[in-house]
């Protein structure tokens, strides 16, 4: 039996636990944040050495998905990273308290059902597919609800602990997850200070809807993520600074810095361009693309 003793317990403002829910964290971000939180201000500490393996032990999650969701809060910039991890040292971490720095969507809704973000409007829809798309399983991986408004096809019937059926998704909550889902891309874009954008266009909005049909919102922060690496990396050779619309619709672009591409192995400098890289236009090779902007940059 269980038996929490009142005199052991961490210290955090009534302010910031009243912030925290504030926020659209998903499920597993918010046991990283319990964690990171009973180890720092638990033991009256701002910062500490917290590994993926005892996160992933605290929180029950895999491995892989606390590297993912703990990727998200950095970009986010709810937690901080003090230094990173050597080749015989763990990644010190810090929560950052200052909530206004946070990027996440706040998760305030006004009366007629509608999210006040930079720039939108309520006009998204489903599409009337069958199966969700990768921004709608996103969706269901952030909720853990099928986001077509009701099972998907093949898992049978899902319930909660206790038997009580697993509510439907509403078309209308549906909405407002893709809309959630393109403003996340976009307020990620904007934390990496590449090109920033003061206000999300429609332009935008389609660019970042279009690459949600086909990927789901973590792995397009995680090719902004290698994207920015590499431009601002001294160990890299490519400099070609986009906006985010260039950025996803080029060839050479959102695809070519997926995971799935190494990126951060095929832009390093002592292994030259990668052999599928296209020579622009003008030019007799990648590297003279590359030294002639540079040049233009200074």
């Amino acid at each position: 039996m269980a038996s929490p003793q009142p005199d052991q317990y961490t210290k955090i403002s009534n302010e910031l636990m009243e912030a925290i829910p504030r926020f659209k964290f998903n499920g597993t971000q918010l046991r990283l944040l319990f964690v990171i939180l009973r180890y720092t201000y638990g033991y009256n500490r701002k910062e500490w050495d917290i590994s993926l393996t005892f996160l992933s032990n605290s929180t029950g999650v895999n491995r892989t998905q606390v590297k993912q969701e703990l990727k998200t809060l950095i970009g986010y910039k709810v937690i901080k990273v003090i230094k990173e991890a050597t080749f015989n040292s763990t990644r010190i971490l810090a929560f950052n308290k200052d909530y206004d720095e946070w990027l996440l969507p706040r998760g305030e809704i006004d009366t007629l059902g509608s999210k006040s973000y930079p720039g939108y409007e309520n006009k998204y829809t489903p599409g009337g597919q069958k199966h969700p798309t990768p921004a709608e399983k996103n969706s269901m991986e952030n909720t853990g609800e099928p986001s077509n408004g009701g099972e998907i096809e093949g898992e049978g019937s899902k319930s909660y602990p206790g038997g009580q059926k697993r509510p439907q998704l509403k078309k209308k909550d549906l909405k407002e997850n893709i809309k959630e889902n393109i403003y996340t891309v976009f307020a990620h874009w904007n934390s990496k200070k590449i090109i920033e954008h003061r206000e999300l266009t429609k332009k935008i909005e389609g660019h970042i809807n279009a690459r949600l049909d086909k990927y789901t919102v973590a792995e397009i922060c995680e090719a902004i993520n290698n994207y920015d690496t590499v431009l601002k990396g001294d160990d890299y050779f490519f400099s070609y600074k986009w906006t985010l619309a260039e950025f996803l619709t080029r060839d050479g672009g959102l695809p070519k810095f997926m995971a799935e591409s190494d990126p951060l192995n095929n832009y390093r400098k002592n292994k030259g361009p990668p052999k599928d890289q296209k020579i622009p236009r003008g030019f007799a090779s990648i590297r003279e693309a590359v030294e002639r902007s540079k040049n233009i940059e200074h």
